[in-house]
């Protein structure tokens, strides 16, 4: 699953106002980012079994560039996907620390498509001290830690 980071929490600290901790973020479907994604983490490692998160950034023509990779963790947007899949699919589709756990007593998961669980355009609204909101279409899904 992809997801966009689209305002950063604390901006000003990074001279570049980018920083690695989004304030908001969406859901994207895009096979080129789908596809380099894989490829990047398969060429450090044909055989890559596992989680791997990669970050892309846009070059000047549009087109997806890889600038790092994390394999081997679980990062922030785990919690944002599993509280997602819970709220607009009823099920652990995305809850990826929940399917290792299954994996881990060797338990079964269910069938689920190898990209964009989600749908699209599904907003994570966060920030220090206030509750994460889930936002589809304009309207608040949910909301943790109220």
């Amino acid at each position: 699953m992809a997801r966009e980071r689209l305002e950063y929490i604390y901006p000003y600290l990074a001279p570049s106002g980018i920083m690695g901790t989004p304030a908001v973020q969406r859901t994207v479907h895009d096979e080129a980012v789908n596809k380099i994604g894989t490829e990047a983490v398969l060429a450090v490692d044909s055989g890559f079994n596992g989680i791997a998160s990669v970050d892309l950034k846009e070059n000047a023509l549009g087109g997806p560039c890889v600038t790092e990779i994390n394999p081997g963790r679980m990062f922030t947007t785990s919690f944002f996907f599993s509280y997602a899949s819970k709220v607009l699919r009823n099920d652990f589709c995305a809850n990826i620390p929940y399917l290792y756990t299954r994996l881990a007593f060797k338990e079964t998961v269910p069938n689920m498509p190898k990209y964009n669980v989600l749908p699209a355009d599904v907003y994570w609204i966060r920030h220090m001290d206030a509750p994460a909101r889930l936002v589809k279409d304009g309207k608040v899904l949910g909301a943790m830690y109220e």
